[in-house]
């Protein structure tokens, strides 16, 4: 097997963790796919080594990486002052063609700080300063990453953001929106076009559209479609969510299109789904030749005590269009994370206490523990592919 370095993100301390065209007649409640098994687990699961960890202090005034060896042993490795006493959880971005990630460090409200980070030596340059944590892009090549920064100094009732890019040749910043609210979903189409989703302004806010920025092209953003852009594939296919919501106390459904770019046309790849109560998700690899498609439901949050099987039904799209058979994964955290060289798909479950992970290209399935105290949280991990 594949030696790989596992970088994952943790906090001790946690904050809490329309189509424009006519909706379908949308059912009261969606309906939870029952899959089948179809892959082999390994039977002795091997222990993850060579792992960097990151934490909190308990004033969440330092954000510290440690590695962890075979042995299960943790050695400081580098540590970050917050500014505010504002450490908490976040996500890890793998630059292409570099030894090398991004992340934010700092408060998710009010943004934080931006910063470049080599793995090998541990150095590491800041980049920009008010970023938001969940809106990081970087492109195929590794020549740009683009952010939302936000701004909290208005009288608007919520921070009002721009995307702003750094060039990594340059070594520069330039700011390529206008600002307002509810920039979010940044995704590289290509090196110089750049795909956003943007809402109008409202508590939630509402009315997702997805647009386009050429960064070759002077002109204002070109709105593509309603909904909120999830992934890219290849360099036609985009993924689109769309929200259904519904009358009384009914949580809202999801569903999610796939959208032609050439040609403006989108067709459902999915049901209307529940959007707190079931899974529905995809999330392309780094290289954006492929995707993984998870769907399932959540068992434990339908009052259901002994579900006769917890997790999700995966399949994988690739960038031609034809997509891999079903895959059941047990899982309790469901979302799929990449690895950086588009390799593994990673998961946990909670039940037993590993780590699932599916390899894109055979769909064969392998456990692997932790041996630290360190619980994991796969949606802030990072798998560095040797």
């Amino acid at each position: 097997m594949q030696r790989s370095v596992l970088i994952i993100i943790m906090a001790i301390f946690l904050t809490g963790c329309a189509n424009n065209q006519a909706q379908p007649t949308v059912p009261p409640t969606a309906t939870i796919p029952q899959p089948t098994p179809s892959s082999v687990s390994s039977i002795n699961p091997e222990s993850l080594s060579n792992v960097i960890v990151n934490i909190t202090n308990a004033d969440r005034t330092a954000l510290e990486l440690h590695t962890i060896d075979d042995t299960g042993q943790a050695s400081l490795k580098r540590s970050f002052t917050c500014p505010k006493n504002s450490c908490e959880q976040t996500k890890l971005n793998a630059i292409p063609n570099q030894p090398a990630l991004a992340l934010v460090i700092g408060d998710s409200g009010s943004g934080g700080e931006l910063y470049q980070l080599d793995y090998t030596n541990w150095q590491a340059t800041k980049l920009a300063a008010q970023v938001d944590q969940q809106s990081i892009a970087i492109t195929p090549d590794g020549s740009k990453i683009a952010f939302v920064r936000l701004r909290t100094d208005t009288t608007a009732p919520v921070a009002l953001g721009s995307i702003w890019m750094y060039d990594f040749a340059a070594q520069s910043t330039s700011q390529i929106s206008e600002w307002s609210a509810f920039y979010t979903d940044l995704i590289w189409l290509d090196n110089q076009q750049l795909l956003f989703s943007k809402a109008n302004v409202g508590t939630p806010p509402t009315d997702w559209h997805t647009w386009l920025l050429d960064l070759n092209d002077h002109e204002q953003p070109q709105e593509l479609s309603a909904g909120r852009i999830q992934a890219i594939v290849g360099d036609q296919q985009l993924f689109i969510e769309h929200e259904q919501t519904r009358t009384a106390d009914l949580n809202p459904l999801i569903q999610l299109e796939r959208y032609d770019l050439e040609q403006g046309v989108s067709t459902p790849i999915s049901t209307w789904y529940d959007r707190y109560s079931q899974t529905l998700n995809i999330k392309a690899a780094p290289n954006q030749q492929k995707a993984a498609l998870v769907a399932g439901g959540e068992p434990e949050m339908l009052g259901m005590t002994t579900p006769p099987q917890l997790g999700v039904e995966l399949k994988i799209i690739q960038a031609d269009g034809t997509t891999s058979q079903t895959i059941f994964v047990n899982c309790t955290e469901c979302y799929p994370t990449w690895s950086s060289k588009s390799q593994t798909i990673l998961f946990f479950d909670a039940n037993s206490q590993q780590f699932v992970l599916v390899d894109a290209a055979t769909g064969t399935i392998s456990h692997k523990t932790l041996p630290t105290a360190f619980y994991p949280y796969p949606s802030t991990m990072l798998i560095i592919d040797k």
